[in-house]
């Protein structure tokens, strides 16, 4: 996976990744994906979400990975 920052004085990460590779996110911070990324939601099991809660994070994460070209 290879990367780059860009845009002030709200940035973004452009992300470009290789067929197969995968990409964990928060819910809600992909702004714009090309269409051959496969996107599922997960909780993480119990643990995590109860972790998550008193972290502030959110209490799902979604995997994309990259399929095809």
């Amino acid at each position: 996976m290879q990367y780059e920052i860009k845009g002030e004085p709200t940035p973004v990460v452009i992300c470009h990744v290789e067929n197969g590779e995968t990409m964990i996110t928060e819910s809600g911070s992909m702004v714009w994906m090309s269409p051959n990324m496969e996107m599922q939601t997960t909780a993480g099991g119990f643990g995590k979400v109860f972790g998550r809660m008193f972290t502030g994070e959110n209490l799902f994460q979604n995997r994309y990975t990259a399929r095809g070209g």
